[in-house]
């Protein structure tokens, strides 16, 4: 700085200024080396934790092959059991077998009952007839015994020789009466035999099978040993089938787990994508794009009130792109270069603003200094942005603007003047509302 005498208050003045802003950054400084150090600290544990992450994620691609090796290993196990058929289906298809085999056994074990009884009752009228006639005989013999034994006593040998004789009155009558039993006895058992005859060929005639009693019984074992093989078979499919539903059990649990895991993997790989670059611009692009978004919303509300017309948005297409939202066209999308001066500075006067705002969440910002820019604004939209710059001011904020606009004047209650004295040397005046303090 060149010395001059005259000037002394002026150098004393700036130098001051100059030691409250070098004691300013560096207070700035250390709160940025602080913050620096509790970043990088935070980068490291990031760090640790992604190397973590990836090392789970590995064991999950690994647990994942050998997943699908055992489900690949069970559906060839359930193809060599079953093959192609449709369970189903073939449950259905033996399901009928079996009733139809087990209405064929019902009805030739029906058969077979009545046959059974059929012949038992012949048989047993067959042999109470012959235990008749057994009786009868053996009545006979005895009666002629005994007519024997008794013509004996009377000195008479054998039946021939008592025909030559006259016979007793009572004698004779009982012979003629023992006579009439033995013809009704055997005329009841002729008669007996041809009713049971005529049953017999009636039942014959029904014609309910033509094969013997020991074919139909040779039949009934085979059936019954085929409906005992189908019931082995139904056992041995319903064993498959049981088999078959735990596998699928088994693949739907694993098909589960192969689910959660890839969707845990997809998480993971969707951070390493973002923050696994090994200069780590994807993580400082995505922090950043949050913060950019964050910063656009904060803007916006500071941009209704300096204009109805436009909003910031984050593009879509670039990470750290904006793009205006113009609502008189029908909310189009364009370019923040299409904007004109007045409008970019209204813009960026409402991200300036929004910036503040984002700032003071963990530093308190009193302070807003804005350099030139006012020139390039109508009246209106003059009038707009020091209103909006008054709002600020009543909310306890302290506005600087620097600029060469005459209009701003009016508008500016305290200005400090920078006025140009000869010998390249300036001259600085404090003006509150119009009186001259220095």
């Amino acid at each position: 700085m060149p010395f001059n005498p005259d000037t002394l208050e002026d150098i004393y003045n700036t130098l001051k200024l100059r030691l409250e802003r070098y004691q300013d950054a560096e207070k700035k400084l250390k709160v940025l080396s602080g913050e620096a150090e509790l970043v990088a600290k935070a980068l490291d544990q990031l760090a640790f934790n992604l190397e973590e992450k990836l090392k789970v994620a590995e064991r999950i691609r690994m647990q994942i092959a050998q997943i699908s090796t055992q489900l690949s290993s069970l559906r060839a196990e359930r193809s060599a059991l079953f093959g192609d058929r449709d369970p189903v289906a073939e449950r259905s298809r033996l399901n009928m077998e079996i009733r139809n085999l087990s209405v064929i056994r019902e009805k030739a074990l029906n058969l077979q009952q009545e046959v059974q009884n059929g012949h038992s009752e012949a048989v047993l009228a067959i042999r109470r007839l012959q235990d008749n006639q057994r009786a009868l005989n053996a009545k006979l013999e005895r009666l002629n015994e005994d007519l024997v034994a008794q013509l004996e006593k009377e000195g008479i040998i054998g039946v021939e020789a008592l025909a030559a004789l006259l016979l007793p009155e009572d004698f004779a009558a009982t012979l003629t009466s023992l006579k009439n039993q033995l013809e009704e006895g055997i005329s009841t058992n002729q008669q007996l035999i041809k009713r049971n005859e005529v049953e017999l060929e009636a039942e014959l005639k029904k014609s309910i099978t033509t094969s013997s009693l020991e074919i139909l019984q040779t039949q009934v074992n085979t059936l019954g040993d085929a409906l005992s093989a189908l019931n082995q078979e139904v056992g041995r499919i319903k064993g498959i089938f049981d088999a078959d539903e735990q596998t699928l059990r088994q693949h739907e649990a694993i098909t589960g787990q192969i689910r959660l895991q890839q969707q845990e993997f997809r998480r993971w790989n969707k951070l390493c994508n973002l923050i696994g670059s090994a200069d780590g611009n994807s993580f400082r692009m995505f922090a950043q794009g949050l913060t950019l978004a964050r910063l656009t919303e904060l803007a916006n509300k500071h941009l209704v009130q300096l204009t109805d017309r436009y909003s910031i948005l984050k593009s879509k297409d670039k990470d750290l792109g904006l793009e205006i939202e113009d609502h008189y066209q029908a909310d189009a999308t364009r370019p923040m270069a299409t904007l004109s001066g007045g409008e970019s500075f209204l813009v960026s006067l409402a991200l300036a603003l929004g910036l503040s705002d984002l700032a003071s969440h963990k530093v308190q910002i009193n302070t807003l200094f804005i350099d030139e820019g006012f020139g390039t604004l109508d009246a209106d939209t003059l009038d707009v942005a020091i209103s909006a710059l008054e709002n600020l001011q009543a909310k306890g904020k302290t506005v600087g603007i620097i600029s060469h606009v005459e209009a701003l004047k009016e508008r500016i209650g305290t200005q400090v003047q920078v006025e140009k004295q000869p010998g390249g040397s300036s001259k600085i005046k404090i003006q509150h509302y119009g009186a001259v303090m220095i």
